[in-house]
């Protein structure tokens, strides 16, 4: 799973979810981590769209960006 700081996520939003020849991110979604440290960033490509959903691991997922 391909998690980022924030400030990595409001650059990849600023950028409209793509870096360069990067491929093109569709979504970031915020969540809870089960770690205790806080709310975490996600980011997902087309063929991986929905990795982030509720799970012991991601609670209480949110979409926090979405290429329109």
């Amino acid at each position: 799973m391909a998690t980022v700081s924030k400030r990595l996520a409001d650059e990849l939003v600023i950028l409209n979810g793509q870096f360069n020849d990067d491929p093109p991110v569709v979504r970031i979604v915020e969540y809870t981590n089960s770690f205790g440290s806080g709310l975490s960033y996600g980011i997902e490509y087309e063929h991986e769209r929905g990795k982030y959903r509720e799970s012991e691991f991601v609670i209480n997922p949110r979409v926090y960006w979405e290429r329109s």
